[in-house]
């Protein structure tokens, strides 16, 4: 019984993910996105609501798709991936690392002075769990000897109250905008 529940379990996993993939990339098209990479993945905690990210470019895009949206079309918020930042660190180590394990869903952005890399796949705008500060301005930037995780984790409570309405079709600004509103 149990052997029969969880491969039910993983064949539906794999259709709601195909649903999700399917309606991403045709709202992509629709938007003039065209992505270099996709990677399409369920929220925590079910397979109703899939987090979408796009790379294309200088940017990467964001969204989510819930299998109960009552349009098909997902919303995509565009963020910079750090490009003028690419090339002033591209030996370094640690964004080497990043680089390699993210698969290329990472971006580079500069706060307080201080330059991090960020692996795109596990978390959410602006929350990310694997974030590294690896070089700090001064005259340049200069490497820091020892990458240092820099990574923030969401207000939990506010988090998963997003997670459920979303996943239920409602329409909702990212997590960030609604925290402001």
């Amino acid at each position: 019984m149990g052997l029969a529940l969880s491969t039910a379990y993983l064949a539906w996993g794999v259709v709601a993910q195909a649903q999700a993939t399917r309606e991403a990339q045709a709202s992509l098209a629709a938007q003039g996105v065209a992505p270099q990479q996709v990677l399409v993945t369920p929220t925590p905690f079910n397979s109703l609501l899939w987090r979408v990210v796009a790379v294309a470019g200088d940017h990467y895009y964001e969204g989510f798709y819930s299998l109960l949206d009552t349009s098909p079309r997902l919303a995509f918020d565009r963020f910079e991936r750090g490009s003028a930042l690419e090339d002033k660190l591209p030996a370094h180590q640690g964004v080497q690392q990043i680089r390699e394990f993210s698969q290329g869903f990472y971006k580079l952005h500069e706060r307080a002075g201080r330059a991090s890399i960020t692996d795109l796949r596990m978390g959410q705008e602006p929350n990310y769990i694997f974030s590294f500060a690896v070089a700090q301005r001064g005259s340049g930037l200069k490497p820091l000897e020892k990458s240092e995780q820099v990574g923030a984790t969401p207000d939990m409570k506010r988090a998963l109250a997003w997670l459920w309405r979303r996943m239920w079709g409602e329409p909702l600004p990212r997590q960030d905008e609604l925290a402001h509103a």
